[in-house]
């Protein structure tokens, strides 16, 4: 059972990531299984300035390296 924190990062996740919540299996990813590129990725897009341009950059940047880690 998922927790509201959880919740929320796993739909940060999905939101930062471009991902269809249709389209996704009926288990998400938790955060600890997340790799450090995904975390800060999440972490970038949760603070509160979370769309300001440099978080969004950051956001970029860490999705870029988790897609060419997997």
């Amino acid at each position: 059972m998922m927790n509201k924190m959880s919740s929320f990062l796993a739909i940060a996740f999905f939101i930062s990531a471009g991902v269809n919540a249709a389209e996704t299996s009926s288990h998400a990813q938790s955060f600890s299984q997340m790799n450090e590129h995904e975390k800060a990725m999440v972490v970038h897009q949760s603070t509160n300035n979370g769309h300001s341009y440099a978080h969004e950059q950051q956001a970029e940047k860490h999705r870029a390296q988790a897609n060419s880690a997997q």
